[in-house]
């Protein structure tokens, strides 16, 4: 009996500890203590949810919104885009001129003047030396320019300097050609440049400057941009399309000249004791006045004097002869000279003489035209020489358009 008291009061007790720790809430659900665990568990589970959520905001773009009276959906923001922005390119500079090492543009004006108004470089344009305006060349002929410039500026102009084509027609020449001298502030300086006239009738210019060893360019004029030009006529002739196809006097400064006392240059000073060679567009002779490109060659000014000239070569074609009216300048009435035509095959060799005339002045003049067929196909070398007939007086003797070609 005692044992069946003290087994119920034994489970009486145990049923009051149990009770005493089951504790109820407010609201009748047990209120349990989380645990880490637990935390961990729930924090990642709303994580799950929120990704779902975001999942399905990428699947649906324009969900529905559901008609709950009192709106429960939670604003989502405006998305910054997700896709990669396109960048505004940042390899995409403004454009820019970069200055290159050429010559400035036709008319730029660099220099700046100094205190008295002038530049560092400038040009004074002073003569044609040849080829005036509108001088008539024979199409397709070689002939040289020059001009006679002087420098009015206040620095040197140095071996580097150049002429430089500018536009209009070329003719044939180089963009650029040093000068190859020092021309020293207030010195003049002939420049000359080699071109060849178009083989259509018409009036063609080309202009040019000057520039540095920096490849500025320079001119004449007030503000030292003004360009100097060469312009000539050329008139094809339709009855002789075969016009001469060399010409002596407009490549005058293409042969080398020398006088007794040594060489000369191709555009040389009248009266000029050593001899000189001009070329002359508008010739007045003994007879009449001339509008063809002639030679004036005078020999030095002293007794048993002469000048020669020597040409590159040229090529002789069948049919070929050598033309040239030869005489004494008006006015020079004691002139008396012997014209010699020579040549020789190649550029070195025996020369020989083609022909030799006897000129005074006696108001008749001498028309040579020496047929080269026996040259045919051969590259020659001609010489133009003058001699003063031993007596230095007025000798003014000229080349009036030496040429060869067809007759």
């Amino acid at each position: 009996m005692n044992n069946k008291l003290g087994l119920s009061l034994s489970i009486l007790a145990i049923l009051t500890l149990l009770l005493s720790a089951c504790r109820v809430s407010p609201s009748g659900q047990p209120t349990t203590t989380p645990t880490e665990a637990s935390g961990a568990a729930f924090t990642q589970a709303a994580q799950t949810a929120a990704a779902q959520q975001t999942e399905q905001a990428k699947d649906f773009k324009s969900p529905t919104p559901s008609a709950t009276p009192t709106s429960t959906r939670t604003h989502t923001p405006t998305p910054t885009s997700t896709r990669t922005a396109t960048p505004t390119p940042s390899n995409t500079p403004t454009a820019t001129n970069t200055p290159t090492p050429t010559e400035t543009p036709f008319g730029a004006t660099y220099q700046t003047p100094n205190a008295k108004g002038s530049f560092c470089n400038w040009a004074q344009f002073v003569e044609d030396v040849t080829i005036p305006d509108n001088t008539r060349i024979p199409p397709d002929t070689f002939f040289i320019k020059t001009w006679r410039l002087k420098n009015i500026g206040y620095c040197t102009w140095t071996e580097d300097y150049a002429l430089v084509f500018v536009n209009r027609d070329q003719m044939g020449a180089r963009n650029r050609i040093p000068i190859n001298k020092e021309v020293k502030p207030g010195e003049t300086v002939d420049l000359s440049v080699q071109l060849k006239s178009p083989t259509i009738s018409g009036f063609f210019q080309g202009n040019w400057m000057l520039s540095d060893d920096e490849f500025k360019r320079f001119g004449t004029g007030e503000k030292a941009d003004g360009v100097f030009w060469v312009r000539i006529q050329v008139k094809v002739q339709t009855p002789r399309p075969e016009a001469s196809r060399y010409n002596f006097a407009t490549s005058v400064c293409l042969a080398s000249w020398e006088g007794t006392a040594g060489p000369l240059e191709c555009s040389g000073r009248n009266g000029d004791p050593r001899g000189w060679v001009l070329y002359v567009t508008n010739p007045h002779t003994e007879t009449r006045h001339d509008n063809e490109p002639t030679i004036w060659t005078n020999p030095p000014l002293a007794t048993d004097s002469m000048i020669t000239g020597t040409y590159q070569t040229v090529p002789v074609e069948g049919g070929d002869h050598f033309f040239a009216d030869v005489g004494c300048l008006y006015g020079y009435e004691n002139c008396s000279v012997n014209f010699y035509v020579k040549y020789r095959i190649g550029s070195d060799g025996e020369i020989f003489t083609l022909g030799e005339y006897l000129e005074l002045y006696d108001e008749s003049i001498t028309h040579i035209d020496i047929n080269l067929d026996f040259l045919t196909d051969r590259n020659v070398t001609f010489f133009l020489v003058v001699d003063n007939n031993r007596v230095n007086d007025e000798d003014a003797a000229f080349w009036l358009n030496p040429n060869v070609g067809p007759p």
